[in-house]
């Protein structure tokens, strides 16, 4: 008798645990599926973000000569401009040298 109340107490554990295992199971697969569906959300982004690449290279080299050809001029241009905001400041600074040598 001792013996086969043990034995339930046993069976009832263990079908306590084998309940906990499967809801445990379920859970990891259903992580396991959430996951794998992540995954290849990222791989999706990955491929779309190639493909985006090569056709932003493709329009970079094809764009590339005439940037080539505009760069010395816009280069020029940013000297000139350069140069004429120095002439302006050293204008500047020389009307102030006048009025300060008046006011005194």
């Amino acid at each position: 008798m001792h013996l086969d109340q043990s034995l339930e107490r046993q069976q009832q554990d263990l079908e306590r645990m084998a309940t906990a295992f499967d809801a445990s199971w379920e859970e990891q697969l259903w992580r396991i599926r959430v996951e794998q569906e992540v995954f290849s959300c990222q791989r999706a982004d990955v491929n779309t973000l190639r493909n985006e690449l090569k056709h932003l290279s493709q329009v970079a080299t094809q764009l590339e000569p005439y940037i080539r050809s505009l760069t010395p001029a816009s280069q020029s241009q940013m000297s000139a401009q350069s140069e004429q905001s120095q002439t302006q400041n050293e204008q500047a600074q020389h009307l102030a040298s006048l009025l300060e040598h008046i006011g005194k």
